[in-house]
């Protein structure tokens, strides 16, 4: 009975021994790692817009470098914009083309009006000759 109350004893005191020197070694270890709840870091950070809509065909500048007044950062796709332009000219051509049109649909009008007064005033010299006649 002796024996079982010494071996009792011991690891009572053994046990609380090991957690102590666990906590103790636990926490050197957790003191000597660099660990924060509120880090702070300190850049200088610049946003970006776009102007115009397009898809980039090149970044040269890449994410997170440096760069210098007046470096390209993207490039943006041009044939959407060379296509816009392209109708743009030809939306002129047809305005013109249009304007064209009606000037000499008026000049037809007009020389319609011109054909009409002349076949009324030789349909009057017609009547006034019929009118002399009879």
């Amino acid at each position: 009975m002796k024996r079982k109350k010494i071996f009792f004893l011991g690891a009572m005191a053994v046990i609380p021994g090991l957690f102590v020197l666990w906590a103790v070694f636990s926490r050197s270890a957790f003191f000597r790692a660099v660990v924060t709840d509120n880090a702070y870091v300190q850049a200088e950070i610049t946003a970006i817009a776009p102007q115009v809509a397009g898809y980039l065909t090149e970044a040269p500048a890449g994410d997170n470098r440096k760069v210098k007044a007046g470096e390209l950062l993207f490039a943006v796709d041009q044939r959407a914009y060379a296509a816009r332009v392209d109708q743009a000219g030809a939306n002129i051509l047809a305005a013109e083309a249009a304007i064209a049109h009606a000037r000499a649909a008026g000049a037809l009008q007009h020389a319609l009006v011109r054909q009409a007064e002349a076949q009324l005033a030789s349909a009057a010299a017609v009547q006034t000759h019929a009118d002399q006649e009879y």
